[in-house]
């Protein structure tokens, strides 16, 4: 056996050092522990430090412990493959990170373990309150700028992890379910890279999530991540994020941008009657006023007439309103092509509103604008886009009407609207026709709007 024992003695105040070293016959049996200075032999973590003490009156002695640093033990080449080392003994003083503990060695589980830690406080110490902090923000990443949340476009999430307390913390761990549990980190803020959260140290980790239809369909992405470490006795500490204050544990939520369609809010064009002769039109079928030279739009009043009265009305009024009385057949009104291109959503409406005995008989459809029918009133709103021959009716506007009229028989007022049209160019007509002299229908505002 190869060992080596130092002792210290003092003698009424006379002291001492005898130092024995024995070096033992060849054929010896290395056993598995040495008790030698600087000597890595047998085992490669042991030593033995003996000293003992003697006064005039008292008789003492004790066995002192290596005094090593938190990073001396953690070099300490302790055997994971077997128990060699089981037991082992050091005394942990450091005042970096405030830990003044034994410990043991668990060759089981291969940890240190602190048996007993020095909570004994002078005056000039504070005692341990260890303490972390997690704050967790989240910044929604627009891919493809479009101001709206798809699947698939991510969040990508920041987590600040602070050492709120006044000793150091290890064996940080920082875990989140939405993003799969534990995050891999720090990315950055362990200065003196320890795998220690010093007091003036601050660790930043970051995390993508991509969004789900779930996510989508909610409108938002709301979790909470929660941050733990250890002090230098082994208590852990722990902590639920906050989106904003150390000190708060409220989940962090990230408004997702809703796909809003596109608002008609542009004016294209405006038609309001207002800049045109008195009786500008067709008035008893010969025109009138500005009409056909000044004016945007058409009319057509061929199927007028039917009783070949010659008293057909359709013009501009003091009002500056579109008139027709009494037309005995449909007036046709339409309006210059309207070019809507660069727009993604198109609306358009028009201010009606009717006088006199309107009325209408279902029977008679089959036979409106000729002499069989004589009774029928009604207003048609049609439109056609990117110039083509086929008008689109606007049926039954607000219950006003039918399945083959916008508007019938007697109505007030009101404004018919259109809306999520596209193209590149927009045509409106409105027709219309009365049987009486006190019938009337009026239009006004037409107005053409596009959105993005």
């Amino acid at each position: 056996m190869n060992f080596g024992l130092l002792m210290t003695l003092k003698f009424m105040g006379t002291k001492m050092k005898v130092l024995l070293s024995i070096i033992s016959f060849l054929c010896v049996v290395v056993v598995s522990a040495q008790v030698s200075i600087n000597t890595l032999t047998p085992s490669t973590s042991a030593m033995l430090h003996l000293e003992a003490q003697n006064f005039e009156t008292i008789t003492f002695g004790g066995y002192l412990m290596p005094v090593v640093t938190n990073d001396q033990q953690l070099a300490i080449p302790v055997s994971t493959s077997d128990a060699r080392d089981e037991g082992l003994m050091v005394y942990v003083s450091d005042d970096r990170i405030q830990k003044y503990c034994w410990d043991v060695y668990d060759s089981t589980s291969n940890v240190w373990r602190s048996i007993n830690c020095n909570t004994v406080l002078t005056s000039n110490e504070n005692p341990q309150a260890p303490a972390i902090a997690l704050i967790k923000t989240g910044l929604y990443n627009d891919t493809n700028n479009d101001s709206a949340a798809q699947v698939g476009e991510t969040i990508t999430y920041t987590f600040r992890v602070f050492n709120t307390g006044n000793v150091a913390l290890d064996n940080i761990s920082l875990s989140d379910p939405l993003l799969g549990g534990v995050i891999a980190g720090p990315a950055s803020g362990d200065v003196d890279g320890d795998n220690v959260l010093d007091l003036n140290e601050l660790w930043t980790y970051t995390a993508t999530y991509t969004v789900t239809a779930i996510d989508v369909s909610r409108g938002f992405v709301v979790n909470q991540a929660t941050v733990t470490g250890d002090d230098p006795t082994n208590v852990q500490v722990s902590d639920l994020s906050d989106n904003s204050s150390q000190n708060g544990n409220s989940p962090t939520v990230v408004a997702l941008p809703e796909d809003v369609p596109p608002i008609c809010d542009t004016v294209i064009y405006t038609e309001d009657f207002s800049a045109y002769t008195l009786n500008t039109g067709r008035n008893r079928r010969t025109n009138s006023g500005d009409y056909p030279a000044g004016v945007s739009w058409t009319i057509d009043d061929t199927g007028t007439d039917a009783f070949g009265q010659d008293n057909d009305y359709a013009y501009t009024n003091a009002s500056e309103e579109f008139e027709i009385d009494n037309t005995d057949g449909p007036v046709i009104l339409t309006f210059a092509p309207v070019d809507i291109s660069g727009f993604a959503t198109v609306c358009f409406s028009v201010d009606i509103r009717g006088i006199g005995d309107l009325e209408y008989n279902t029977t008679k459809h089959g036979q409106e604008g000729t002499t069989a029918d004589n009774e029928n009133d009604y207003i048609n709103v049609e439109y056609s886009t990117n110039g083509g021959a086929t008008f689109n009716l606007v049926r039954n506007f607000n219950g006003f009407g039918n399945a083959n009229h916008t508007i019938i028989a007697q109505f007030a007022d009101g404004t018919v609207t259109v809306e999520n049209l596209s193209g590149t160019s927009l045509v409106i007509r409105i027709s219309g026709q009365t049987w009486a002299a006190d019938e009337s229908y009026f239009y006004d505002n037409i107005i053409v709007q596009g959105g993005n």
